[in-house]
């Protein structure tokens, strides 16, 4: 019988066990394979059903220990450029510190005391903390940031960044990570609080995060509308374990990102989701736990289990993959007549589809209503396509994730204060919208960006069933809890139950948590 690489290596781990159970050992052992047998190891660890969080991250050994005495993070960040060498373990001590943007550096573990806060220097921070986005260079490698005998807290609440452009973390180009143990209170920020960036890089074919963990995050006050704890754009690799947000998407997959689009676009790079696993991931009065939208790129598979929303539209939330063309030149009115304008344009622009339809959907309007879009057909992009089109959309096909079994999810119905898109809408009944459903004042945003009424089920999925035109099949198994006659699962052939339009009619009123 033939024994692969991978089993010659879990024999010899066997034997040297066998004699001693130190792990010096299993460490020299494993640092005489090839770093491809490591990837292997590390895979099937990674594979397993505990999902356990000390497989993603090694931390590098025989670091300094270096104690923060200072306040600023212009002090902070000349102690981590002065070990940025040989790396260390900077400990920062529990006090309320504003900083502006912290830039992280390979081998540099950042251990914050129990009931630290950290704040935004002033509304012009844009990130707390960055790891790895930069371009160029070496990627940053083995760090970590994790709270020390419990959790610290990121506090983004101030009046001042409602609304605003600003995050906890944001990551790019780093390898061996560890994100654990702490709190952000946020104030509706318009970014998710930790970002998993691809960084535009001509040195890296994967520059983006890669084999790290994050874990053991909550995320309170009240987050925006469709955004929250976190926002992956791509990654390799990556665990994310027993996070929690009120409001919003705790994690959201949605692998959409204009600076993104416009470097893969002519192929050559890796970018997207891939080896991705989800455990114990919870929403409390948002739109979801877990969110899945692919756009133009084809993830891998997402592997998530124990997924429970309280009080949240649903549990899951799962959007059809597209390509999208747009009016680049804002050409054509934006009228009835100028949609079928624009959609004959680009009509015009495809050719070698034979009979097959063109187009998923009709012309929409995109950038604040300025612009119009229309998304394209497998048939379509496999077409013969005009340079009018391909100078937008390079190689690129309708996204999607591979197919994948989310288990353990739950719904659980509140009556109250689950955050709802304007779309959701349509699925409730005409009549409860006047005793159900809120609509709040106080987001500094337009009418009708979003609603506030109850649960509705336990996913939302706009997929066919199909694996074509953006379609893929994410099977979730789970249950859902008190909703009796008030479970509405939205499908893509589920019939909307109301087709009124009387939106401001509803009841008024202010958000909760702010």
């Amino acid at each position: 019988m033939m024994i692969t690489p991978l089993r010659k290596i879990s024999l010899l781990l066997t034997v040297a066990l066998a004699f001693s159970c130190s792990n010096e050992i299993e460490q020299e052992l494993e640092s005489n394979v090839s770093s491809d047998t490591k990837t292997e190891i590390a895979q099937e660890r990674r594979s397993g059903s505990t999902y356990d969080s000390s497989s993603y991250f090694n931390k590098p050994t025989g670091l300094p220990v270096k104690n923060f005495t200072g306040t600023t993070s212009s002090q902070l960040q000349t102690l981590i450029n002065n070990n940025q060498t040989n790396g260390a373990i900077i400990k920062i001590p529990k006090k309320t510190y504003n900083w502006s943007e912290i830039t992280l550096k390979s081998k540099i573990q950042l251990e914050i005391e129990k009931g630290t806060t950290i704040k935004p220097l002033n509304n012009n921070v844009k990130r707390i903390f960055s790891i790895g986005t930069s371009g160029n260079g070496a990627r940053v490698t083995g760090v970590s940031i994790v709270g020390v005998g419990g959790k610290f807290t990121i506090d983004l609440s101030a009046n001042a960044n409602l609304n605003k452009n600003i995050a906890a973390i944001k990551m790019g180009r780093v390898s061996n990570f560890k994100i654990s143990n702490f709190n952000i209170k946020d104030r509706r920020t318009s970014l998710a609080s930790i970002l998993l960036n691809y960084i535009k890089s001509n040195s890296d074919n994967e520059p983006f995060p890669e084999d790290g963990v994050i874990e053991k995050i909550n995320q309170t006050g009240i987050s925006h509308t469709g955004y929250g704890l976190i926002q992956g754009y791509s990654a390799k690799n990556v665990l994310f374990k027993n996070l929690n947000c009120i409001g919003g998407v705790t994690l959201r997959f949605e692998t959409d990102d204009k600076t993104m689009k416009d470097a893969v676009k002519g192929g050559g790079k890796a970018y997207g989701l891939s080896n991705i696993y989800a455990d114990g991931i919870k929403c409390t009065a948002g739109i979801c736990p877990i969110m899945l939208s692919p756009h133009f790129t084809q993830n891998g598979k997402i592997n998530a289990k124990n997924i429970t929303a309280t009080g949240c539209a649903f549990a899951v939330r799962i959007e059809h993959g597209f390509v999208e063309v747009f009016d680049t030149n804002k050409t054509y009115a934006l009228t009835t007549s100028g949609g079928n304008q624009f959609k004959n344009f680009i009509a015009g622009k495809i050719t070698g589809t034979g009979s097959n339809n063109k187009f998923v959907g009709v012309q929409y309007k995109r950038a604040n209503g300025t612009q119009w879009a229309i998304r394209l057909s497998d048939a379509a992009v496999n077409g013969n396509l005009k340079t009018y089109i391909t100078d937008q959309i390079g190689s690129l096909k309708n996204g999607k994730f591979s197919n994948s079994t989310f288990t353990g999810v739950t719904a659980i119905y509140k009556p109250t204060n689950a955050k709802l898109k304007q779309s959701f809408l349509p699925f409730i009944p005409c009549a409860e919208w006047n005793t159900k459903v809120k609509r709040p004042t106080d987001i500094a945003m337009p009418n009708g960006f979003e609603y506030y009424g109850p649960s509705m089920g336990l996913r939302s999925d706009n997929t066919d069933g199909s694996t074509s035109n953006g379609n893929y099949v994410i099977t979730v198994n789970g249950n859902a809890t008190g909703f009796g006659s008030n479970q509405r699962n939205i499908l893509h052939n589920t019939p909307e139950a109301c087709t009124g339009n009387a939106y401001g009619a509803i009841p008024t009123t202010t958000t909760p948590g702010l």
